[in-house]
């Protein structure tokens, strides 16, 4: 759409007129259409970037005052997290799948709301976005300086940045940890400054190309973690314009312009998703790229291109030359505008529709030449005068301990200009709050909540004489004591990339809600679930069991069969009755629409299953099989494909 709003400018407007006519019919701007219908299939609500760009270019001929609307109504359905978001400052990996990326994405898009209510006067309106657009700060790990997943309060983990799981959207954490555009200095600032954003590049770009975790077909065209078969990395060259080292932005570009593209049938290194991956080559070619859409400004790259025209819809041409272009002359050492020096990295776009000539020089080495992107509003290292406190974390050995373990709090202070303090409670007694000195100790479950609090001291700043005081949302972080007289043997492997909590997952107390990528299942690919329960001492028990997911559209059935063997010695078994097939085989097969509450069993659901031991004698010991489904059905659309089983606990009551 950036490439759009230089050749295409009166087509844009007919884009913003179909996104209010979508919105005047559904309620909500477009997402991802297909041929006339919403997929849902991506996250974010990116028409709002389109929207504000086009205004912020130039283009008015669209009811900004109702798109202004649609955005805000937008942004505010119940829908994908937006609602928590909202609540509390970021996304959660047990309220929603692909936390870190939707919080990434949604405070980009705040931002952009943000922009065009200021450009229509609404103060309230900007101030509120612009405020939660510096989100992103909340899924920032100060001590990994990547954006992680949190759990409420905590950090997820083990962390491993090149694991791809279900916290990121195709990507893993190098691939969305630069993706906070619309505040490249603050950014810049949490990072180290010019040569800490440096040295995340540089290590960025010469990483393996590994990957761990989740297989992910997206994640392609990799130089390092860099994946240039996919947007999120799509800005990261461009980002050596903010550290001082451009000539490295110059010299990524024209790597990736020559590897990852060619004339050939495999000639781009990733899905062309609607025409992105091409639209970055025309305007890198260029020598231009857009890295904020709203922000009316184009970073400098290398321009690949001898010269290129582009016929502007105002009746003015734009010439762009690459003087002395070579492949060993990818450098730039000066530029020129129409005839005057040109010293900043960068353009904003009312300069290129004005037409004329610009002109780079090239060189084979970086240019000793003085070059600065302050021109660019988003180098501005302010998180002042919105409110905005980022939340604090709470740090522990283990979530589930076993005797006492000890919690500690962190916070973000990330442009140094804040006095912190973090106030604290047990969730059981919200009226006692307490001020953080040292490690809190905890020998029982608890759930703790804490909050930050930013004292701004802004001195003899006369714009804004005094302090100013603000809060962070509460964040919840539930720790839990595990009962050391309950030992589980599993005698199954769970996958990797759908651990949980790792082995004793299904004797943690955390059950998870109906969605399989928010990290409280165990996952087992094509094997039996078998599993082994003893107690220091016997117990009364009256129920035996297990909880599962179901999930078809992802492979994911409810076990075919349970089978439960008791011990009152922990030598010898007995079965008690097997509890029934969750649904009769032989009519699911042939024709699941006839069995009542179909959709309850295609859709994502959460069951119970479990069995009565009718008896009072003591058991010291129980083992449970659930067995795997089998193949999918011939209806599926992995018919005859394995299946997977997926367990949060085990039942006994």
């Amino acid at each position: 759409h950036p490439l759009y709003t230089l050749i295409q400018r009166k087509r844009t407007e007919d884009f913003l007129a179909t996104f209010l006519s979508v919105y005047k019919h559904s309620g909500d701007l477009p997402m991802w259409e297909l041929l006339g219908n919403e997929t849902d299939c991506m996250i974010g609500y990116h028409s709002v970037s389109v929207i504000t760009d086009a205004y912020r270019k130039g283009i008015r001929n669209a009811d900004y005052k109702e798109l202004l609307k649609a955005m805000i109504a937008s942004s505010n359905l119940d829908e994908l997290g937006k609602r928590s978001y909202e609540k509390h400052g970021c996304l959660s990996t047990e309220v929603e799948p692909e936390s870190v990326s939707k919080t990434l994405e949604y405070a980009y898009d705040d931002w952009c709301i943000a922009l065009l209510a200021k450009e229509l006067g609404d103060e309230a309106t900007y101030n509120r976005y612009l405020k939660r657009s510096y989100n992103f700060l909340n899924v920032f790990n100060p001590e990994t300086k990547f954006m992680q997943a949190r759990r409420g309060g905590t950090w997820f983990g083990p962390f491993n940045p090149s694991e791809v799981n279900f916290n990121y959207t195709e990507a893993n954490a190098w691939q969305y940890s630069l993706a906070a555009p619309q505040h490249m200095g603050v950014l810049r600032k949490t990072l180290g400054g010019n040569q800490g954003l440096e040295d995340f590049l540089d290590a960025l770009f010469s990483a393996k190309s590994e990957l761990d975790g989740r297989h992910q077909v997206d994640i392609t065209g990799l130089i390092g973690q860099y994946a240039h078969g996919n947007e999120p990395s799509h800005h990261m060259a461009y980002l050596y314009n903010f550290t001082g080292s451009p000539h490295k932005t110059q010299a990524r570009i024209d790597q990736i312009l020559r590897t990852m593209y060619s004339n050939q049938p495999d000639g781009l290194s990733g899905n062309e998703d609607c025409g992105q991956m091409s639209a970055w080559y025309v305007l890198s070619a260029l020598g231009i790229y857009q890295i904020a859409p709203g922000n009316a400004w184009y970073d400098f790259g290398r321009p690949i291109m001898d010269e290129a025209i582009i016929q502007l819809e105002n009746n003015k041409n734009l010439k762009i030359k690459a003087l002395n272009n070579s492949k060993n002359n990818k450098y730039i050492q000066s530029i020129n505008l129409n005839g005057a020096d040109w010293t900043t990295l960068g353009i904003h776009h009312s300069s290129l529709l004005a037409g004329g000539e610009l002109i780079f020089e090239m060189g084979p080495e970086p240019s000793k030449k003085s070059f600065s992107s302050a021109s660019s509003p988003i180098t501005k290292e302010t998180v002042l005068n919105f409110g905005f406190t980022p939340s604090p974390f709470f740090l522990a050995e283990n979530r589930i301990f076993d005797d006492v373990t000890n919690v500690k709090l962190g916070h973000q202070n990330p442009i140094n200009q804040e006095k912190i303090k973090i106030e604290y409670r047990n969730t059981k007694d919200t009226n006692q709050v307490f001020i953080y000195a040292s490690p809190i100790l905890i020998s029982e479950s608890t759930e703790l909540e804490a909050r930050q609090i930013s004292t701004i001291d802004y001195g003899d700043d006369n714009t804004m004489p005094g302090q100013q005081v603000s809060f962070s949302p509460w964040v919840k972080a539930d720790f839990i004591k595990r009962d050391k007289t309950v030992q589980l043997t599993l005698k199954s492997d769970y996958s990797h990339q759908y651990a949980a909590s790792g082995k004793n997952t299904l004797i943690d107390g955390v059950q998870g809600a109906n969605e399989f990528r928010t990290g409280d299942y165990q996952g087992f690919w094509t094997q039996d679930l078998v599993a082994e329960v003893t107690f220091e001492t016997p117990r009364v028990l009256k129920e035996i069991g297990i909880s599962c997911l179901q999930d078809m559209k992802s492979w994911i059935f409810y076990p075919s069969q349970i089978e439960i063997e008791i011990s009152y010695d922990g030598i010898n078994f007995e079965k008690l009755p097997v509890i029934a097939t969750i649904h009769p085989l032989a009519s699911y097969y042939d024709s699941p629409t006839s069995i009542p509450n179909y959709s309850s069993y295609v859709g994502p659901t959460n069951k119970d299953f479990y069995q009565k031991t009718n008896s009072d004698k003591p058991i010291l010991a129980f083992r449970l099989r659930a067995k795997n489904y089998g193949k999918c059905p011939e209806w599926h659309l992995g018919a005859n494909s394995e299946t997977w089983l997926f367990s949060d606990e085990l039942i006994f009551r």
